[in-house]
């Protein structure tokens, strides 16, 4: 259907003035719903805009005024199509100064932040109780599978139960990130270690078989690239972006990733510090995302894919929310020959990495030990007692901080399991204080599937020696246990 633009044919003396006229009247043939230059490398179709939305909101775009200068405008307007032709009005129009337009980024960022505030709260209240409940099921299946390793009968079914918890604590995850206090205990790694244990990982071999005619190239040429981070949340942006890139190629073509260093300074409008940063940008020759696409890509659930079938709508949400976390930021270059995501990681200069591996079985290394559990959920209790009794431990667990302390003031333990969130009483952190006044240099560790990251960081600083993230499994938990024991 071809729709013809109405001209502007009535303004007020301020936006004649604007444009360089005297009188209130403008004839500016399809203004403002031609193709205009926003200054990036496309340009937007407004009438594309109109004929989705039936409006405009705060777009930016430049004009030649009556002297035949160049000047940048902003506006909002109001349409309807009736019998083939667009006719409404333009609701809001402003020059745009560099001071507008540093104050019109702001409110944009703001908005952004007040959203992801907003549903980090919906999230953080549910999170907890959820991680609760797929810890039992993900916990219970390996319990049975270490007493009866040998039954044919029940090893397919309770693996497959096992794996659908962890998949649903991968989701929970994701949503954590949107509170962006998902707790998470950042060390230094070797970024180029983690691209390449993210190239071996089962995850991108399944989507390389998936996408055969897609290759993918490294180089990774940045000569510092030791970073402090949450690995786990790192290598879930690797997977996202290099998912997405696949996806966006719908025949042959390539996925690139590559690190550069480079010293930023950094401004009051910007989430970095001046530093020296390594950046790895992740490429593809896919169709690219659309202009008006790009200002959303990032908002949770904004996706352009079939909800369910590729992902939940917040991998990009959570690549956004994990380089805030770690102080660092994520940008984007796209066109019709390709996409390309810059991460800018800031380069560490403090703790030496740990090499050391978690195994993949349980390590019975204990020797009767006693070990405190500390959780108010039964059944959490229940789990933890049993792979610590299969480790060589000898558990005791109380329901609250208070029950802790009262057992402490007669007993004494040499490690406590200690969660973080414990309603209606004192939080892990909180009965932490407490102990180590009855007992100075207690060995603790911290167990939460959400926590402010504050207070699990407050605990680590006060003495607590480890973080264990719930669901954990059986060989997590023997792991941390044994580490903290041998300090």
């Amino acid at each position: 259907i071809h729709y013809t633009p109405q001209p502007v044919i009535e303004c007020n003396s301020s936006l004649a003035k604007m444009f360089g006229y005297d009188d209130h009247t403008l004839c500016l043939e399809d203004f403002p719903l031609k193709s205009v230059d926003i200054g990036k490398k496309e340009q937007v179709n407004l009438l594309d805009l109109v004929c989705e939305q039936g409006k405009i909101t705060d777009v930016t775009f430049s004009k030649k005024t009556k002297d035949g200068n160049t000047g940048w405008f902003r506006f909002s307007a109001n349409y309807s199509i009736k019998q083939s032709r667009i006719e409404g009005s333009v609701t809001d129009i402003t020059e745009v100064t560099i001071a507008n337009e540093e104050k019109f980024r702001l409110q944009k960022e703001l908005e952004r932040s007040r959203k992801m505030e907003a549903l980090g709260l919906l999230v953080s209240g549910v999170a907890h109780d959820l991680n609760n409940i797929l810890a039992g099921i993900v916990g219970y299946p390996e319990l049975i599978l270490l007493k009866h390793p040998n039954d044919p009968t029940l090893r397919p079914p309770l693996e497959a139960i096992q794996d659908s918890g962890k998949r649903a604590a991968e989701i929970v995850g994701d949503l954590l990130t949107l509170a962006r206090s998902a707790a998470s205990v950042r060390k230094p790694h070797d970024l180029h270690s983690l691209v390449g244990d993210y190239l071996e990982s089962p995850e991108y071999n399944h989507l390389q078989k998936l996408h055969p005619e897609v290759r993918t190239e490294t180089n990774l040429n940045a000569p510092d690239s030791e970073i402090s981070c949450s690995s786990v949340h790192i290598k879930k942006c690797l997977m996202n972006l290099v998912t997405n890139g696949f996806e966006a190629i719908t025949d042959t073509g390539q996925i690139t990733l590559s690190t550069t260093n480079q010293i930023i300074s950094g401004q009051s409008n910007d989430n970095v510090e001046t530093s020296k940063y390594v950046v790895l940008s992740i490429s593809d020759t896919g169709a690219g995302i659309a202009e008006k696409d790009q200002e959303h890509i990032f908002e949770p659930f904004y996706s352009r894919k079939k909800m369910g079938r590729s992902g939940t709508g917040l991998g990009l949400t959570v690549v956004w929310n994990t380089l805030q976390d770690h102080n660092g930021k994520v940008t984007i270059e796209s066109s019709e020959t390709g996409t390309t995501f810059h991460l800018y990681f800031q380069v560490n200069t403090g703790d030496q990495i740990d090499s050391q591996e978690e195994p993949a079985q349980i390590i019975a290394m204990g020797h009767e030990e006693s070990i405190l559990v500390v959780d108010d959920e039964p059944h959490l209790r229940d789990i933890a007692c049993q792979i610590l009794t299969t480790a060589g431990y000898s558990p005791r667990a109380v329901a609250t901080g208070e029950d802790a302390l009262k057992y402490l003031e007669k007993h004494s333990a040499d490690l406590i399991l200690l969660d973080m969130q414990m309603e209606p009483g004192m939080n892990g952190y909180k009965t932490y204080q407490k102990i180590i006044k009855i007992h100075p240099g207690q060995k603790a560790i911290i167990a939460s599937g959400f926590s402010e990251s504050d207070d699990v960081r407050s605990a680590l600083d006060l003495g607590v020696g480890s973080f264990i993230k719930k669901p954990y499994t059986a060989s997590q938990l023997s792991h941390i246990v044994a580490k903290e024991l041998l300090k």
